[in-house]
């Protein structure tokens, strides 16, 4: 579980959903499920996890069957849960490519470090996915009481032997997300994306004015990177972008900000 999500990255899962969302917009849209399924997902990564999803959403289908026949009213809970699956091996997929990085934050110290893009081609790698977290062996091994303790017994007995190691947290770095969210290989690559305003008809903004400010920033602060320490990361730049938009009474979705600035910068 990720106790703590620090700023400039996602907790896996719920990485995977804002994917499986924007992959099938109207399959995902609130007002075709019930508050219990629209809950089930976004406690995910944070007070709930995959591994206990199924579960979850058998309940609620029970719930919804009709009494006389036993049908649902449609296929929709379990086409969300596939489409969740399917966005799982699309993150799994570029995270072995390197174009997402993932990142251990290790629950004992907060230290975070950066995993390796094979690692991803581990066998075990799926389970990654149950709950978030991955244990990093040691290579050290611990003893732990087995059963009752009876003196007269060796300790090969009384207790088991175990590998040491740490449990850690798999963070989303949300930079390499929205670059690869919109790039030639990314899930999104063919799709135009709009704005919307309540009645579904797309927002027009002066998005030249938003280039202009977004790049006056980076040209007095420089390119956002780990060395920038007032713009360590596009996250960073979109933010200051928004806010500036919020004190004129704009409010910029952020996906578009950043799609917007990884375009703007690699233009530059």
């Amino acid at each position: 579980m990720a106790d703590f999500v620090p700023k400039g990255f996602y907790a896996l899962e719920k990485a995977v959903l804002l994917i499986a969302r924007e992959l099938n917009q109207g399959l995902w849209d609130h007002t075709k499920m019930t508050l219990s399924e629209i809950n089930a997902y976004e406690r995910l990564g944070e007070t709930a996890h995959y591994k206990d999803l199924r579960r979850t959403l058998k309940d609620i289908e029970l719930s919804l069957r009709d009494r006389k026949t036993g049908e649902l009213p449609d296929n929709s809970i379990e086409e969300r849960f596939r489409a969740y699956q399917e966005s799982q091996k699309l993150i799994r997929t570029a995270l072995n490519a390197g174009e997402l990085r993932s990142v251990l934050q290790f629950a004992e110290t907060g230290r975070r470090h950066d995993q390796p893009a094979e690692a991803w081609a581990q066998e075990n790698a799926m389970s990654w996915f149950d709950d978030g977290l991955v244990f990093v062996a040691t290579g050290k091994t611990r003893r732990i009481p087995f059963g009752p303790y009876i003196p007269a017994l060796p300790d090969d007995i009384n207790f088991l032997q175990e590998p040491d190691g740490l449990w850690a947290t798999v963070l989303i770095d949300t930079d390499s997300f929205s670059d690869w969210y919109y790039s030639g290989s990314g899930p999104m690559a063919n799709v135009e994306v709009q704005e919307r305003d309540k009645g579904g008809r797309p927002l027009e903004y002066d998005w030249d004015a938003v280039k202009e400010y977004a790049l006056g920033l980076v040209k007095q602060h420089g390119r956002p990177g780990r060395g920038n320490k007032r713009l360590p990361s596009k996250s960073q730049l979109a933010e200051a972008v928004m806010n500036e938009w919020a004190k004129k009474g704009v409010e910029l979705a952020e996906p578009t900000v950043r799609r917007y600035i990884t375009t703007w910068l690699k233009d530059l």
